[in-house]
């Protein structure tokens, strides 16, 4: 079982074994950076936050009593260092600007050999898609980001953020019908 996992690596980690914690870090970098990036919008605030998560894990390491997923735990206490980020210092900027002077999340091109005609397309609609997210509220965002790119699944996405699994749910389907209401009305979606 997955929780039981998450304990005796926690155990690990706080009895000082430094492997237990790189895979912690290894395992879940991503995750809170994405959330730190999403919440906060610039690269390097997302970096210095991520940090501060970590290290935060590092030292509360010993109070994880396994209740919860570990992803669980470390998502709270990377929301918590996001909020005294924010409280410490307020944003100017709501998203990081690209490279194109657009922002927003990172939606990739896997696609190497891709026909240029297609990859325009494709990069319109990845644009698109981005600011329609961005636009959302921030909680509906969250939603959205840990659905979407971080493949939580319902109940893991209720336990995270302390809501019951319908309300979930109703949730994402607004924060989805708000994407698509978005794109219509830029006639990105026909």
């Amino acid at each position: 079982m997955k929780l039981e996992g998450d304990a005796l690596l926690a155990a690990r980690a706080a009895k000082g074994d430094e492997s237990a914690f790189e895979e912690i870090v290894d395992t879940y970098q991503h995750m809170v950076y994405n959330l730190c990036i999403t919440k906060l919008g610039s690269r390097e605030d997302a970096l210095d936050v991520s940090q501060d998560t970590f290290l935060r894990v590092y030292r509360a390491i010993g109070d994880f009593r396994g209740q919860s997923k570990l992803s669980s735990w470390i998502y709270r206490i990377c929301l918590n260092c996001i909020a005294d980020h924010q409280r410490k210092k307020k944003p100017t900027i709501p998203i990081e600007k690209d490279s194109d002077g657009e922002g927003g999340l990172d939606v990739a091109d896997e696609s190497v050999d891709a026909d240029p005609e297609y990859t325009a397309v494709k990069n319109e609609r990845q644009r698109a898609v981005r600011k329609a997210i961005m636009s959302l509220p921030d909680e509906a965002r969250q939603l959205i980001v840990l659905r979407e790119f971080e493949g939580y699944s319902y109940s893991e996405i209720a336990e995270i953020t302390g809501v019951e699994v319908g309300t979930v749910k109703s949730r994402l389907n607004r924060a989805r019908e708000k994407i698509k209401k978005y794109l219509e009305q830029g006639n990105f979606i026909t």
